[in-house]
């Protein structure tokens, strides 16, 4: 006597949960996001290291005689007045470079950072005033004094940080496949799962 086992109805939403727990924060069927998945980490972790080495190693436009001075001296008020021989643009007392962390929603990093990816125009304030007294009739001090309406060039650390997801090669390329071979594992095991509990 032959015996038919027919396959339970599928409960597609648990489907679709199953498929997206992991991957969530890569473009799920729900559009959906799960900050905390294992990929979606791995992720913002890469990219707060990617902005800090591009901090350390990028190429940005050299620091302006007057900073280099303004370093060497101590004169600034938001460095704490500490002096740094350091000619390296956007490394100062490190602390933009140390604030630069994962979150559960992306990467945070110090407010005044986000200054550094537009250019700016200096204005006048007590640094400014007080700079211009003390300088101004210094002999030793050639450059220009006069800080206000200077600009400061654009220094975009984070779009240099910034990978695409697809072509290239290089470890960009690696990295997605690398993602991509994760995706299809899960998709392998969702798959099972679903045909086992169809006929059990």
């Amino acid at each position: 006597m032959l015996k038919v086992v027919l396959p339970k109805p599928i409960d597609f939403n648990k489907v679709v949960d199953e498929l997206k727990k992991p991957f969530s924060d890569t473009e799920s069927l729900r559009g959906q996001a799960n900050p905390k998945s294992r990929v979606a980490t791995r992720t913002r972790r890469s990219f707060a290291d990617r902005i800090k080495n591009n901090i350390e190693n990028g190429n940005f436009e050299d620091l302006s005689d007057t900073t280099i001075f303004i370093r060497e001296r101590g004169l600034s008020p938001n460095s704490g007045y500490s002096k740094t021989s350091s000619r390296k643009p956007l490394i100062h007392t490190g602390n933009l470079l140390r604030s630069i962390k994962e979150t559960e929603t992306g990467v945070s990093m110090a407010s005044y950072g986000q200054y550094h990816l537009q250019e700016q125009t200096i204005a006048r304030n007590g640094f400014t005033n007080w700079f211009y007294k003390r300088y101004s009739q210094d002999k030793k001090y050639p450059r220009g004094v006069k800080l206000e309406g200077s600009k400061v060039p654009k220094r975009d650390f984070i779009a240099g940080a910034r990978r695409k997801s697809s072509g290239g090669g290089g470890a960009g390329a690696g990295q997605t496949e690398n993602l991509e071979q994760q995706i299809r594992e899960h998709l392998e095991k969702v798959v099972g799962k679903i045909a086992k509990s169809m006929f059990s």
